[in-house]
């Protein structure tokens, strides 16, 4: 297991390397791999319990994997604890939207900006360098809350914002760690058309604004469909198919597994 040394240089490519996740006798990964680089947009996709949010855990540290490697550039990043991955540069978010839902919107993403142990000394001194901390983390906030269209509503309480929004939010919490990866685990759960509509619109902005690579856990297949220039299918743990939009949904595994029928 690597001691998490140096790990903010060479991020350019997440690598995982046959990655294996066993819970006792349960196979819930089986030799996953995958490449996603700076600019990719792909899509995780398969039947429910087919080890996508499992794959997703391992990836950030919540599971270490049975055996396997992952690399963030040159750095080996398996085993270590997430709080470690997510400062190296990979940021996710949950199935179940995971917010303070009792602070405004403005502190949500002020609390992801400013994670530093000196800057929390500072702050409970009251120290002028905290004013200073302070004020910069609030400027930084509202600037990508104005990216992301959420700015009007900084002053919100989390838990009284409209759907969208929260899950808008809980994605802006995640870039406020400055990531080059971005894991969203099933950004549209819940979501009504037109919310996915705009999730779309969002997912590609924040591509092309940030340079980063993406990897999307999805079971809206339309969304998937149209986003992803790549995707991957897992079932029960192992990978069944790996190509493009229109490879995936004609291929008869996927289509016996999980589709169906191909999705137009």
């Amino acid at each position: 297991m690597n001691d998490g040394g140096s790990l903010a240089s060479a991020t350019d490519v997440l690598r995982v390397e046959h990655i294996t996740r066993r819970f006792g006798g349960l196979l819930a990964v089986g030799d996953f791999s995958l490449d996603l680089h700076k600019g990719d947009l792909q899509g995780l996709i398969g039947p429910n319990g087919a080890g996508k949010t499992t794959a997703f855990n391992v990836i950030t540290g919540v599971y270490a994997p049975t055996s396997g490697q992952i690399h963030l550039g040159n750095k080996r990043i398996d085993g270590l604890q997430p709080a470690v991955i997510n400062r190296a540069g990979i940021a996710r978010t949950f199935q179940n939207i995971r917010l303070f839902q009792n602070l405004s919107v403005l502190d949500n993403v002020a609390v992801a900006f400013d994670r530093s142990p000196r800057g929390l000394w500072h702050t409970i001194l009251h120290s002028p360098q905290s004013e200073r901390r302070r004020k910069q983390v609030e400027q930084q906030s509202m600037d990508l809350l104005a990216t992301l269209g959420l700015d009007d509503k900084a002053g919100f309480i989390a838990k009284n914002l409209p759907y969208g929004d929260q899950r808008r939010l809980e994605i802006a919490r995640a870039l406020a760690t400055q990531p080059t990866m971005l894991l969203l685990d099933e950004p549209a759960a819940g979501m009504n058309p037109q919310e996915k509509v705009e999730l779309m619109e969002l997912i590609r902005f924040i591509r092309q604004q940030f340079r980063l690579g993406i990897l999307l856990i999805e079971h809206d297949m339309k969304l998937v469909m149209s986003i992803c220039e790549k995707i991957t299918v897992l079932d029960h743990g192992e990978t069944i198919a790996l190509g493009t939009a229109q490879e995936i949904q004609c291929n008869p595994d996927v289509i016996e597994a999980y589709l169906g029928e191909p999705v137009h």
